[in-house]
């Protein structure tokens, strides 16, 4: 027999149809309007200090196991001391100036959007459909706003990681923001000035109202330079038909970087085919818990770091290969940003490093630059699986 809804089950479909057809409206207006981001937090940098070393061990780390492992197994093959090709080298990277004196916490980011009021609105919507409270456990993990016929822009929640990221689906509705008065298409060879990519990114995070509250300087992530094999000139260099402007978070007044020493945080992506901005990614609520762990200052243990080019660096030193001397810059006191550690999920942590360049723009197989976490049990795993030579350091070769 078919039952007659009651007085509540009924306020309830009401109410589940009032939200829908509220879903519809908005996404019909984020179709034809410029929308408004706003996270439900309130934008701004939030630090709340917690107990020192609350993250755990942080030289607890699957790179570093990995790391190991991948050691062992190329010295099974080929021994720690084979001999060199003739004509190979391997470079060593000397520091000989002063290092500056750090006291950062740790930080560890907040990927909550909301995820605990949509949860419990969720499962009461749907009560009548399902028996909601047996999935008690699964959150959710993405909401996708869109327009229906597939064009306009896309909005995606993830409340998994913690981010907010927007995309374009169709070319005829990016923002048409040229990059110069020309039609003409920019060849492969033909990188328009930073200045003017910058400010068109700048245009489309003010048409959206997108918070730039955390975030430093805009630069251009030039990684078609950085992971070359050493490419001097960059109008040699095959750019890419889609760039990048970072704006990289900055905490405690410093930038945040990752492993390569790229600049980390915000990403606007620019078409340089059709000169439009075409979305960005990475958008986060700045709010991080700090706690306090020890850092490494001895120059000696930061330098061997530095002297194999970095914690990550497996290469092993080959018999009767030459050695290059390169030389570094000062360091500047940053944030390494440090993923799927401890819990193996997203959470991110921010650990306090130093970065150095290398001062060699035609070195090959070698990134600009090289990262130094500062925490101790981060190095001192790193020591443990052979990645850090604990033999003295050698005089570094001075520039002449």
């Amino acid at each position: 027999m078919h039952k007659i809804p009651s007085q509540n089950n009924l306020i309830g479909w009401l109410a589940i149809g009032a939200g829908l057809a509220t879903a519809m409206v908005f996404l019909t207006w984020w179709s034809t309007s410029a929308p408004l981001l706003v996270d439900h937090q309130k934008p701004g940098v939030v630090i709340t200090s917690t107990r020192n070393a609350a993250f755990g061990n942080l030289g607890n780390q699957p790179t570093l196991r990995a790391a190991a492992a991948t050691k062992v197994a190329d010295q099974a093959v080929v021994g720690s001391s084979a001999p060199a090709p003739e004509g190979v080298q391997q470079y060593v990277f000397d520091y000989a100036g002063t290092l500056p004196a750090v006291d950062l916490p740790v930080l560890r980011r907040s990927t909550d959007l909301g995820a605990a009021a949509l949860n419990a609105t969720t499962r009461s919507a749907f009560t009548n459909l399902v028996d909601m409270h047996q999935f008690s456990k699964l959150p959710v993990q993405q909401i996708l706003l869109g327009s229906s016929d597939g064009t306009g822009m896309t909005l995606t929640l993830d409340y998994a990681s913690g981010t907010i990221n927007m995309y374009a689906n169709s070319p005829s509705v990016l923002d048409k923001m040229a990059l110069s008065n020309t039609d003409e298409s920019p060849s492969k060879h033909v990188l328009p000035p930073d200045e003017t990519l910058i400010a068109l990114a700048n245009a489309f995070l003010d048409k959206y109202q997108v918070s730039r509250e955390g975030l430093g300087d805009p630069v251009i992530n030039k990684f078609w330079i950085t992971q070359g094999a050493g490419v001097a000139d960059q109008e040699s260099a095959l750019i890419p038909n889609d760039v990048s402007v970072v704006y990289p978070w900055k905490i405690h007044g410093h930038p945040v970087y990752d492993e390569s020493g790229t600049a980390y945080g915000l990403y606007v992506g620019v078409n340089l085919s059709t000169r439009q901005v075409n979305g960005f990614s990475n958008l986060v609520p700045m709010h991080f818990t700090a706690s306090h762990y020890d850092l490494v200052s001895d120059p000696d243990t930061i330098l061997r770091v530095v002297h194999a080019g970095g914690v990550y660096n497996l290469s092993s030193q080959n018999e009767g290969a030459e050695t290059v001397h390169v030389q570094t810059s000062a360091p500047e006191v940053a944030y390494i940003i440090s993923r799927y550690q401890l819990e193996q999920n997203q959470v991110e942590y921010l650990v306090p490093a130093l970065r150095f360049a290398v001062q060699a723009p035609d070195l090959q197989f070698y990134p600009k630059y090289i990262m130094v976490p500062l925490v101790k049990q981060i190095l001192d795993a790193a020591q443990g699986v052979g990645t850090v030579d604990t033999h003295p350091l050698p005089s570094p070769a001075l520039p002449d």
